[in-house]
């Protein structure tokens, strides 16, 4: 596994949504997207609060495992993956929350981890804003579906997306197919990538909102929005089928 730097900010603290404690943050480490605690993921983990419940709960990318610590206060468990650990390891040790483990993962790589895992709910912060990452994130939801798929029938997956400016609403989610997106946004193409792969957008949760007076948030990408998009994922049915054929 590749590693990040020691250097964490200390000084710049993200507290937990609904807990005293807090993550700390690495601007100098990793891929440089990672180690700080983006808008998204404090949306993210007020939003799916209500759907981890007594859940098995996996996190892809988790960074600085803000949102898997957040949603581990409601948990069975829940199992925080990224590239890079050691932020993610610090984090996690400071919490000294006893539901969580941490593991390796890059997306769709032939890695070893353990098959016999199942999932209720897969969770992504700000993972898409890379269009060059999508194929193989989709892939890899894809791969935790079908390895839940004997345990957990209705296994579902949340990421945040950002607000496209195009017209579609939450109520147009039913529509999405690879033929009917022509908007060019990352967001649209990761959800076209998504539908290609083998996966449904059950939902496009759109305007949800960014937890206020959290303090110490990485807003460079967020083009000073107050709001993001949560797209909610599931297997394909015709995937599915296919598959059990």
């Amino acid at each position: 596994a590749e590693s990040w730097s020691m250097d964490f900010d200390a000084s710049m603290p993200v507290k937990l949504l609904r807990h005293t404690s807090s993550v700390d943050q690495d601007s100098h480490g990793g891929d440089g997207l990672g180690g700080q605690v983006w808008p998204g993921a404090v949306a993210l983990a007020e939003f799916v609060l209500p759907y981890c419940h007594g859940k098995r709960v996996l996190e892809l990318g988790a960074g600085t495992g803000y949102c898997g610590l957040c949603v581990s206060l409601v948990a069975n468990h829940v199992i925080m993956t990224d590239q890079f650990l050691d932020l993610l390891a610090h984090n996690v040790a400071k919490s000294n929350f006893s539901n969580v483990t941490i593991r390796y993962c890059l997306w769709n790589d032939d890695y070893i981890y353990d098959k016999t895992d199942f999932f209720d709910v897969i969770l992504g912060a700000e993972l898409t804003p890379m269009i060059d990452g999508h194929e193989a994130l989709a892939k890899e939801i894809l791969r935790r579906f079908m390895q839940s798929s004997k345990t957990s029938s209705s296994s579902r997956a949340f990421l945040t997306a950002a607000p496209c400016s195009s017209s579609l609403s939450s109520s147009d989610s039913s529509t999405f197919t690879k033929d009917t997106i022509t908007c060019r946004c990352a967001t649209h193409h990761f959800i076209k990538t998504a539908i290609q792969t083998g996966l449904s957008v059950n939902h496009c949760h759109t305007n949800i909102p960014i937890p206020a007076n959290i303090l110490n948030l990485d807003r460079t990408f967020d083009d000073g929005l107050d709001f993001v998009w949560i797209l909610e994922l599931g297997l394909s049915l015709s995937f599915s089928l296919e598959q059990n054929a």
